[in-house]
Protein backbone atom coordinates (compact mmCIF):
# COMPACT_ATOMS: atom_id res chain seq x y z
CA UNK A 1 0.00 0.00 0.00
CA UNK A 2 2.81 2.67 0.84
CA UNK A 3 4.59 1.78 -2.16
CA UNK A 4 1.90 2.39 -3.82
CA UNK A 5 1.02 5.32 -2.67
CA UNK A 6 5.42 6.44 -3.41
CA UNK A 7 4.30 5.55 -7.44
CA UNK A 8 1.12 7.97 -7.27
CA UNK A 9 3.17 10.75 -5.52
CA UNK A 10 5.95 10.50 -8.35
CA UNK A 11 3.64 10.89 -10.94
CA UNK A 12 3.15 14.29 -9.91
CA UNK A 13 6.77 14.95 -9.38
CA UNK A 14 7.32 14.25 -5.87
CA UNK A 15 10.36 11.54 -4.92
CA UNK A 16 10.05 9.14 -2.30
CA UNK A 17 12.95 11.34 0.02
CA UNK A 18 10.51 14.54 -0.45
CA UNK A 19 7.50 12.41 1.26
CA UNK A 20 6.80 11.98 4.88
CA UNK A 21 4.37 9.42 6.54
CA UNK A 22 2.31 9.82 8.82
CA UNK A 23 -0.08 7.49 10.53
CA UNK A 24 0.63 4.39 12.35
CA UNK A 25 -0.46 0.73 12.86
CA UNK A 26 -3.77 -0.10 14.73
CA UNK A 27 -5.12 3.43 14.73
CA UNK A 28 -8.67 3.74 14.14
CA UNK A 29 -10.08 6.25 12.07
CA UNK A 30 -13.74 4.82 13.23
CA UNK A 31 -13.18 4.76 16.78
CA UNK A 32 -10.79 8.44 16.60
CA UNK A 33 -9.37 6.54 19.47
CA UNK A 34 -5.83 8.10 21.36
CA UNK A 35 -3.39 6.69 17.81
CA UNK A 36 -5.71 8.54 15.79
CA UNK A 37 -6.03 11.53 17.14
CA UNK A 38 -2.22 11.90 17.69
CA UNK A 39 -1.29 11.16 13.76
CA UNK A 40 -4.18 14.07 13.38
CA UNK A 41 -2.67 16.31 15.45
CA UNK A 42 0.90 15.32 13.99
CA UNK A 43 -0.31 15.87 9.89
CA UNK A 44 -1.84 19.58 11.41
CA UNK A 45 1.65 20.53 12.77
CA UNK A 46 3.69 19.38 9.48
CA UNK A 47 1.02 21.12 7.46
CA UNK A 48 1.74 24.06 9.52
CA UNK A 49 5.60 24.57 8.73
CA UNK A 50 4.47 25.48 4.99
CA UNK A 51 7.08 22.73 3.27
CA UNK A 52 3.89 20.84 2.40
CA UNK A 53 1.96 21.31 -1.03
CA UNK A 54 0.23 18.58 -1.26
CA UNK A 55 -1.51 15.64 0.69
CA UNK A 56 -1.57 12.16 -0.51
CA UNK A 57 -3.94 9.43 1.36
CA UNK A 58 -4.86 5.71 -0.12
CA UNK A 59 -8.49 6.20 0.25
CA UNK A 60 -11.27 9.14 1.88
CA UNK A 61 -11.82 6.83 4.50
CA UNK A 62 -8.47 7.19 5.83
CA UNK A 63 -8.74 10.91 6.33
CA UNK A 64 -11.47 9.47 9.39
CA UNK A 65 -14.96 8.29 9.53
CA UNK A 66 -15.97 11.37 12.09
CA UNK A 67 -17.77 14.03 9.67
CA UNK A 68 -16.12 16.43 12.46
CA UNK A 69 -12.91 15.09 11.86
CA UNK A 70 -13.09 15.18 7.51
CA UNK A 71 -14.81 18.17 7.39
CA UNK A 72 -12.52 20.09 9.41
CA UNK A 73 -9.42 18.73 7.66
CA UNK A 74 -10.90 19.71 4.35
CA UNK A 75 -11.87 23.66 5.34
CA UNK A 76 -8.16 23.08 6.48
CA UNK A 77 -6.55 22.31 3.04
CA UNK A 78 -9.20 24.87 1.53
CA UNK A 79 -8.12 27.47 3.37
CA UNK A 80 -4.25 26.98 2.85
CA UNK A 81 -4.24 26.05 -0.34
CA UNK A 82 -3.31 22.77 0.16
CA UNK A 83 -4.02 19.55 -2.80
CA UNK A 84 -5.20 16.62 -1.58
CA UNK A 85 -5.12 13.34 -3.78
CA UNK A 86 -6.50 10.25 -3.10
CA UNK A 87 -5.26 6.85 -5.06
CA UNK A 88 -8.36 4.83 -4.53
CA UNK A 89 -10.36 6.42 -6.55
CA UNK A 90 -8.28 8.44 -7.81
CA UNK A 91 -9.48 12.09 -6.79
CA UNK A 92 -8.13 15.60 -6.23
CA UNK A 93 -9.80 18.27 -4.10
CA UNK A 94 -8.16 21.95 -5.59
CA UNK A 95 -8.34 23.15 -9.32
CA UNK A 96 -5.53 24.25 -10.77
CA UNK A 97 -6.66 27.99 -10.55
CA UNK A 98 -7.61 27.16 -6.32
CA UNK A 99 -11.16 26.53 -6.63
CA UNK A 100 -12.76 23.20 -5.02
CA UNK A 101 -13.25 20.65 -7.75
CA UNK A 102 -17.13 19.93 -7.14
CA UNK A 103 -16.67 16.10 -8.05
CA UNK A 104 -14.01 15.53 -4.65
CA UNK A 105 -16.47 18.05 -2.76
CA UNK A 106 -19.64 15.59 -3.68
CA UNK A 107 -17.57 12.55 -3.03
CA UNK A 108 -16.60 13.84 0.23
CA UNK A 109 -20.47 14.21 1.13
CA UNK A 110 -21.71 11.07 -0.47
CA UNK A 111 -18.69 8.91 1.95
CA UNK A 112 -19.67 10.53 5.10
CA UNK A 113 -23.64 10.31 4.43
CA UNK A 114 -22.33 6.33 3.88
CA UNK A 115 -20.08 6.25 7.05
CA UNK A 116 -23.05 7.11 9.33
CA UNK A 117 -25.24 4.91 7.88
CA UNK A 118 -22.79 2.11 8.03
CA UNK A 119 -21.56 3.16 11.89
CA UNK A 120 -25.92 3.07 12.55
CA UNK A 121 -25.93 -0.24 11.06
CA UNK A 122 -23.02 -1.52 12.45
CA UNK A 123 -23.63 -0.19 16.46
CA UNK A 124 -27.77 -1.54 15.79
CA UNK A 125 -26.34 -4.67 14.87
CA UNK A 126 -23.55 -5.20 17.61
CA UNK A 127 -26.34 -3.42 20.01
CA UNK A 128 -28.87 -6.14 19.06
CA UNK A 129 -26.17 -9.03 19.48
CA UNK A 130 -25.38 -7.86 23.16
CA UNK A 131 -29.49 -7.77 24.14
CA UNK A 132 -29.84 -10.92 22.52
CA UNK A 133 -26.52 -12.76 24.45
CA UNK A 134 -27.49 -11.17 27.83
CA UNK A 135 -31.29 -12.43 27.46
CA UNK A 136 -29.76 -15.72 26.80
CA UNK A 137 -27.24 -15.62 29.54
CA UNK A 138 -24.76 -15.16 28.57
CA UNK A 139 -21.69 -12.95 29.55
CA UNK A 140 -20.83 -9.59 26.76
CA UNK A 141 -19.27 -7.40 28.93
CA UNK A 142 -15.40 -6.65 28.66
CA UNK A 143 -14.65 -6.99 31.77
CA UNK A 144 -15.30 -10.14 34.32
CA UNK A 145 -18.28 -11.38 35.76
CA UNK A 146 -19.50 -10.40 39.66
CA UNK A 147 -17.32 -12.09 42.50
CA UNK A 148 -19.40 -15.37 43.17
CA UNK A 149 -19.69 -16.04 39.18
CA UNK A 150 -17.87 -17.38 36.63
CA UNK A 151 -18.78 -18.55 32.79
CA UNK A 152 -19.11 -22.41 31.53
CA UNK A 153 -17.38 -22.98 28.19
CA UNK A 154 -20.36 -21.60 26.20
CA UNK A 155 -20.28 -18.30 27.99
CA UNK A 156 -23.08 -18.55 29.98
CA UNK A 157 -23.10 -16.88 33.36
CA UNK A 158 -23.69 -19.55 36.13
CA UNK A 159 -22.78 -19.43 40.17
CA UNK A 160 -19.16 -20.38 41.18
CA UNK A 161 -19.76 -22.93 44.22
CA UNK A 162 -16.74 -22.01 46.02
CA UNK A 163 -17.07 -17.51 45.93
CA UNK A 164 -20.85 -18.18 46.29
CA UNK A 165 -20.31 -19.30 49.84
CA UNK A 166 -18.03 -16.27 50.73
CA UNK A 167 -20.72 -13.95 49.29
CA UNK A 168 -23.24 -15.61 51.63
CA UNK A 169 -21.01 -15.14 54.28
CA UNK A 170 -20.43 -11.56 53.44
CA UNK A 171 -24.31 -10.71 54.04
CA UNK A 172 -25.09 -12.83 56.63
CA UNK A 173 -22.06 -10.81 58.59
CA UNK A 174 -23.14 -7.65 57.55
CA UNK A 175 -26.70 -8.20 58.57
CA UNK A 176 -25.58 -8.85 61.84
CA UNK A 177 -24.21 -5.53 62.33
CA UNK A 178 -20.89 -5.21 61.09
CA UNK A 179 -19.44 -2.52 59.14
CA UNK A 180 -18.04 -3.20 55.79
CA UNK A 181 -14.48 -2.35 57.08
CA UNK A 182 -14.81 -5.02 59.63
CA UNK A 183 -16.87 -7.86 57.67
CA UNK A 184 -14.12 -7.13 54.26
CA UNK A 185 -11.14 -7.21 57.07
CA UNK A 186 -12.74 -10.78 58.24
CA UNK A 187 -12.69 -12.35 55.15
CA UNK A 188 -9.85 -11.30 54.17
CA UNK A 189 -7.87 -12.37 56.91
CA UNK A 190 -8.92 -15.91 56.52
CA UNK A 191 -8.19 -15.81 52.30
CA UNK A 192 -11.68 -15.90 51.31
CA UNK A 193 -11.85 -12.79 49.54
CA UNK A 194 -9.33 -11.95 46.04
CA UNK A 195 -6.73 -8.97 47.04
CA UNK A 196 -6.32 -5.94 45.01
CA UNK A 197 -4.21 -3.58 45.03
CA UNK A 198 -5.08 -1.11 47.53
CA UNK A 199 -6.99 -2.75 50.89
CA UNK A 200 -8.51 0.56 51.86
CA UNK A 201 -11.16 0.30 49.21
CA UNK A 202 -12.04 -2.72 50.71
CA UNK A 203 -15.28 -1.69 52.33
CA UNK A 204 -15.80 0.08 49.41
CA UNK A 205 -16.13 -3.23 47.37
CA UNK A 206 -18.38 -5.00 50.43
CA UNK A 207 -20.98 -2.35 49.97
CA UNK A 208 -20.70 -2.73 46.43
CA UNK A 209 -21.53 -6.45 46.97
CA UNK A 210 -24.32 -5.98 49.73
CA UNK A 211 -26.47 -3.12 47.96
CA UNK A 212 -26.04 -5.21 44.77
CA UNK A 213 -29.54 -6.86 43.31
CA UNK A 214 -27.56 -8.94 40.71
CA UNK A 215 -26.94 -11.10 43.46
CA UNK A 216 -30.77 -11.57 43.92
CA UNK A 217 -30.90 -12.23 40.27
CA UNK A 218 -32.54 -8.56 39.34
CA UNK A 219 -31.10 -4.89 39.14
CA UNK A 220 -28.50 -5.80 36.26
CA UNK A 221 -28.40 -5.79 32.43
CA UNK A 222 -27.00 -9.76 32.50
CA UNK A 223 -28.69 -12.01 33.96
CA UNK A 224 -27.31 -13.16 37.13
CA UNK A 225 -28.50 -16.49 38.92
CA UNK A 226 -29.81 -15.50 42.07
CA UNK A 227 -27.02 -16.02 45.01
CA UNK A 228 -29.29 -14.65 48.45
CA UNK A 229 -32.83 -13.49 48.38
CA UNK A 230 -34.03 -9.90 47.29
CA UNK A 231 -35.25 -9.06 50.90
CA UNK A 232 -31.47 -9.96 52.18
CA UNK A 233 -30.25 -7.12 49.71
CA UNK A 234 -33.13 -4.58 50.77
CA UNK A 235 -32.41 -4.71 54.02
CA UNK A 236 -28.59 -4.48 53.59
CA UNK A 237 -29.32 -1.19 51.59
CA UNK A 238 -31.34 0.39 54.39
CA UNK A 239 -28.63 -0.54 56.89
CA UNK A 240 -25.96 1.21 55.04
CA UNK A 241 -27.92 4.39 54.65
CA UNK A 242 -27.91 4.32 58.28
CA UNK A 243 -24.20 4.65 58.14
CA UNK A 244 -23.53 7.51 56.44
CA UNK A 245 -21.98 10.09 58.11
CA UNK A 246 -22.34 8.78 61.46
CA UNK A 247 -19.80 8.49 63.64
CA UNK A 248 -18.61 5.02 64.27
CA UNK A 249 -17.13 5.94 67.92
CA UNK A 250 -18.19 8.30 70.47
CA UNK A 251 -15.67 11.13 70.54
CA UNK A 252 -14.53 13.94 72.73
CA UNK A 253 -14.60 16.73 70.06
CA UNK A 254 -16.96 17.36 67.37
CA UNK A 255 -15.69 18.34 64.08
CA UNK A 256 -18.03 20.05 61.89
CA UNK A 257 -16.37 18.41 58.52
CA UNK A 258 -16.42 14.95 59.40
CA UNK A 259 -18.09 12.87 56.93
CA UNK A 260 -18.46 16.56 54.30
CA UNK A 261 -15.10 16.94 53.18
CA UNK A 262 -13.73 15.04 49.81
CA UNK A 263 -10.44 15.41 48.55
CA UNK A 264 -9.97 16.15 44.89
CA UNK A 265 -8.87 12.36 44.67
CA UNK A 266 -13.17 11.66 45.41
CA UNK A 267 -12.20 10.13 48.99
CA UNK A 268 -13.26 11.20 52.25
CA UNK A 269 -11.06 13.21 54.55
CA UNK A 270 -10.61 12.21 57.97
CA UNK A 271 -10.23 14.34 61.00
CA UNK A 272 -6.89 13.39 62.65
CA UNK A 273 -7.02 15.07 66.42
CA UNK A 274 -2.76 14.44 67.04
CA UNK A 275 -2.13 16.54 64.18
CA UNK A 276 -5.15 19.08 64.38
CA UNK A 277 -5.71 18.31 60.38
CA UNK A 278 -8.03 16.59 58.31
CA UNK A 279 -6.12 13.73 55.73
CA UNK A 280 -6.96 11.94 52.53
CA UNK A 281 -8.39 8.53 53.55
CA UNK A 282 -6.01 7.63 50.24
CA UNK A 283 -2.75 8.67 52.12
CA UNK A 284 -2.23 11.45 50.28
CA UNK A 285 0.40 13.82 51.76
CA UNK A 286 -2.68 16.66 52.23
CA UNK A 287 -3.88 17.88 54.96
CA UNK A 288 -6.06 20.67 55.99
CA UNK A 289 -6.29 22.48 59.22
CA UNK A 290 -9.61 21.53 61.18
CA UNK A 291 -9.97 24.85 62.81
CA UNK A 292 -9.88 26.75 59.29
CA UNK A 293 -12.14 24.49 57.51
CA UNK A 294 -14.37 24.42 60.44
CA UNK A 295 -14.71 28.14 60.35
CA UNK A 296 -15.30 27.56 56.53
CA UNK A 297 -18.22 25.20 56.82
CA UNK A 298 -20.19 26.97 59.55
CA UNK A 299 -19.54 30.74 58.28
CA UNK A 300 -20.94 29.10 54.73
CA UNK A 301 -23.59 27.23 56.67
CA UNK A 302 -25.03 30.94 57.93
CA UNK A 303 -24.59 32.21 54.47
CA UNK A 304 -26.49 29.38 52.64
CA UNK A 305 -28.90 28.87 55.23
CA UNK A 306 -31.27 31.23 54.23
CA UNK A 307 -31.54 28.83 50.67
CA UNK A 308 -32.74 25.76 52.84
CA UNK A 309 -35.14 27.71 54.92
CA UNK A 310 -36.55 28.70 51.71
CA UNK A 311 -36.91 25.41 50.13
CA UNK A 312 -38.22 23.95 53.36
CA UNK A 313 -40.78 26.82 53.30
CA UNK A 314 -42.15 25.91 49.53
CA UNK A 315 -41.85 22.09 50.27
CA UNK A 316 -44.03 22.84 53.67
CA UNK A 317 -45.79 24.58 51.73
CA UNK A 318 -46.74 22.94 49.44
CA UNK A 319 -47.58 19.88 50.98
CA UNK A 320 -49.91 21.91 53.54
CA UNK A 321 -51.58 23.26 50.32
CA UNK A 322 -52.23 19.57 49.52
CA UNK A 323 -53.56 18.10 52.63
CA UNK A 324 -55.49 21.03 53.18
CA UNK A 325 -57.49 20.39 49.84
CA UNK A 326 -57.87 16.56 50.87
CA UNK A 327 -59.42 17.66 53.84
CA UNK A 328 -61.89 19.79 52.69
CA UNK A 329 -62.57 17.41 50.10
CA UNK A 330 -63.34 14.96 53.05
CA UNK A 331 -65.26 16.94 54.85
CA UNK A 332 -67.84 17.87 52.04
CA UNK A 333 -67.86 13.97 51.19
CA UNK A 334 -68.89 14.07 55.35
CA UNK A 335 -71.24 16.77 54.73
CA UNK A 336 -73.00 15.27 51.91
CA UNK A 337 -73.73 12.36 53.84
CA UNK A 338 -75.13 14.03 56.46
CA UNK A 339 -77.60 15.21 54.78
CA UNK A 340 -78.20 11.84 52.86
CA UNK A 341 -78.57 10.01 56.39
CA UNK A 342 -81.26 13.31 57.77
CA UNK A 343 -83.24 12.53 54.68
CA UNK A 344 -83.38 9.07 54.90
CA UNK A 345 -84.59 9.31 58.90
CA UNK A 346 -87.58 11.94 57.44
CA UNK A 347 -88.37 8.95 54.72
CA UNK A 348 -88.41 6.31 57.59
CA UNK A 349 -90.62 8.33 59.63
CA UNK A 350 -93.11 8.89 56.59
CA UNK A 351 -93.21 5.09 55.53
CA UNK A 352 -94.29 3.88 59.27
CA UNK A 353 -97.00 6.83 59.32
CA UNK A 354 -98.38 5.53 56.28
CA UNK A 355 -98.22 2.01 57.29
CA UNK A 356 -95.70 0.84 54.71
CA UNK A 357 -93.72 -0.65 57.50
CA UNK A 358 -94.16 -2.15 60.63
CA UNK A 359 -92.74 -0.94 63.98
CA UNK A 360 -90.26 -3.52 64.35
CA UNK A 361 -88.46 -2.31 60.98
CA UNK A 362 -88.92 1.17 61.67
CA UNK A 363 -87.38 0.78 64.96
CA UNK A 364 -84.18 -1.18 63.58
CA UNK A 365 -83.90 0.69 60.20
CA UNK A 366 -83.53 3.76 62.70
CA UNK A 367 -81.13 2.92 64.62
CA UNK A 368 -79.07 1.77 62.05
CA UNK A 369 -79.29 5.49 60.70
CA UNK A 370 -78.82 6.92 63.71
CA UNK A 371 -75.74 5.16 64.22
CA UNK A 372 -74.01 6.00 60.65
CA UNK A 373 -74.97 9.24 61.53
CA UNK A 374 -72.97 9.39 64.80
CA UNK A 375 -70.10 7.60 62.71
CA UNK A 376 -70.45 10.75 60.08
CA UNK A 377 -70.37 13.20 62.86
CA UNK A 378 -67.47 11.61 64.36
CA UNK A 379 -65.79 11.44 61.22
CA UNK A 380 -66.51 15.40 60.65
CA UNK A 381 -65.35 16.43 64.10
CA UNK A 382 -61.93 14.44 63.39
CA UNK A 383 -61.62 16.44 59.89
CA UNK A 384 -62.53 19.49 61.09
CA UNK A 385 -59.52 19.57 64.05
CA UNK A 386 -57.08 18.10 61.51
CA UNK A 387 -57.87 20.66 59.07
CA UNK A 388 -57.82 24.15 62.00
CA UNK A 389 -54.39 22.35 62.82
CA UNK A 390 -53.61 22.88 58.87
CA UNK A 391 -54.85 26.36 59.12
CA UNK A 392 -52.65 27.23 62.18
CA UNK A 393 -49.78 25.72 60.72
CA UNK A 394 -50.13 27.56 57.44
CA UNK A 395 -50.32 30.97 59.41
CA UNK A 396 -47.03 30.09 61.43
CA UNK A 397 -43.92 31.99 60.66
CA UNK A 398 -41.42 29.29 59.67
CA UNK A 399 -38.45 29.09 61.61
CA UNK A 400 -35.86 31.37 60.52
CA UNK A 401 -32.17 32.14 60.06
CA UNK A 402 -31.82 34.36 63.49
CA UNK A 403 -32.66 31.08 65.22
CA UNK A 404 -28.90 29.93 64.36
CA UNK A 405 -25.94 31.92 65.51
CA UNK A 406 -22.73 31.07 66.94
CA UNK A 407 -24.23 30.46 70.35
CA UNK A 408 -25.35 27.01 69.01
CA UNK A 409 -23.67 24.52 70.76
CA UNK A 410 -21.26 22.25 68.54
CA UNK A 411 -23.74 19.21 68.25
CA UNK A 412 -26.17 21.80 66.80
CA UNK A 413 -23.65 23.74 64.47
CA UNK A 414 -22.91 20.01 63.22
CA UNK A 415 -26.83 18.78 62.27
CA UNK A 416 -26.63 22.35 60.37
CA UNK A 417 -23.76 21.92 58.67
CA UNK A 418 -24.63 18.55 57.46
CA UNK A 419 -27.95 19.60 56.66
CA UNK A 420 -26.32 22.52 54.38
CA UNK A 421 -23.48 21.81 52.87
CA UNK A 422 -20.23 19.96 51.85
CA UNK A 423 -16.72 20.88 51.11
CA UNK A 424 -14.47 19.68 48.43
CA UNK A 425 -10.83 20.15 48.60
CA UNK A 426 -8.86 20.43 45.31
CA UNK A 427 -4.70 20.66 45.20
CA UNK A 428 -3.41 23.06 43.01
CA UNK A 429 0.25 22.75 43.91
CA UNK A 430 2.45 22.62 47.09
CA UNK A 431 1.06 24.42 49.84
CA UNK A 432 -2.02 25.88 47.68
CA UNK A 433 -5.50 24.37 48.10
CA UNK A 434 -8.96 25.13 46.30
CA UNK A 435 -11.49 24.70 48.84
CA UNK A 436 -15.13 24.67 46.91
CA UNK A 437 -18.74 24.76 48.90
CA UNK A 438 -21.42 22.64 47.50
CA UNK A 439 -24.80 23.69 49.00
CA UNK A 440 -27.36 21.14 49.16
CA UNK A 441 -29.76 23.59 47.20
CA UNK A 442 -30.12 24.95 44.23
CA UNK A 443 -29.00 29.04 44.04
CA UNK A 444 -27.16 31.84 42.00
CA UNK A 445 -24.55 31.58 44.32
CA UNK A 446 -21.29 29.74 44.63
CA UNK A 447 -18.18 29.88 47.22
CA UNK A 448 -14.61 28.87 46.82
CA UNK A 449 -11.61 29.76 49.35
CA UNK A 450 -7.73 29.83 48.56
CA UNK A 451 -5.92 27.78 51.11
CA UNK A 452 -2.09 28.72 51.20
CA UNK A 453 0.16 27.06 53.74
CA UNK A 454 3.70 28.40 54.30
CA UNK A 455 5.30 26.81 57.24
CA UNK A 456 3.49 27.96 60.01
CA UNK A 457 1.84 30.57 58.28
CA UNK A 458 -2.01 30.09 56.88
CA UNK A 459 -3.41 32.04 54.36
CA UNK A 460 -7.01 32.42 53.30
CA UNK A 461 -8.98 34.02 51.15
CA UNK A 462 -12.23 34.05 50.43
CA UNK A 463 -13.95 34.38 46.71
CA UNK A 464 -17.69 34.19 45.59
CA UNK A 465 -20.09 35.05 42.80
CA UNK A 466 -23.75 36.30 42.85
CA UNK A 467 -24.92 35.83 39.20
CA UNK A 468 -22.47 37.21 37.43
CA UNK A 469 -20.84 39.77 40.25
CA UNK A 470 -17.59 38.26 41.63
CA UNK A 471 -16.44 39.60 44.97
CA UNK A 472 -13.50 38.62 47.30
CA UNK A 473 -12.14 38.88 51.31
CA UNK A 474 -8.88 37.84 52.92
CA UNK A 475 -9.99 35.88 56.17
CA UNK A 476 -6.48 35.33 56.79
CA UNK A 477 -6.20 34.74 60.73
CA UNK A 478 -10.15 35.24 61.72
CA UNK A 479 -11.00 31.86 61.82
CA UNK A 480 -11.69 31.02 65.74
CA UNK A 481 -9.22 28.36 67.07
CA UNK A 482 -11.53 25.58 68.94
CA UNK A 483 -8.81 22.62 69.03
CA UNK A 484 -5.34 22.87 70.09
CA UNK A 485 -2.74 20.30 69.18
CA UNK A 486 -1.94 17.46 72.38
Amino acid sequence: MLNDLYLFASQYGYAKEDCTVIGRSGASAIKADEAYKSDIEELYERLETNEFSTLFVWEISRLGRIEEYVIKLKNYLILHKIQLRVFKPQLYLLESDGSVNLGMELAISLFITLSKQEMQVKQSRLSRGKERVKREGKFSGARCVKFGYKTDSEGFIVIDNEASEVVKEIFNLYLTGMSATAVYKSVMERGLFPRQRYDKEGATRILMIVKDLAYAGEGSTHKYPAIVSKEDVLRCIELSKSHINLPKTIHKNIYFCKGLLYCSCGHIMIARPNTIAYTCTYNHVRTLNINVLDYIAWEMTKVYRPYIVKQNEKKNALELKKNFEDEKRILETLAFQQRENGDKKGRLKELYIDGMISKSVFEAKLEKTRQDGLKIFEGITVHSKRLDAILRASGNEMEGVSDYDDRCDDETKRKLILETLSLKSEWLEKGHYRISVLPNVKCDRSDWFDYFVAGPVIELKHFWKIGTADYFANLTGKWVVRFKRK
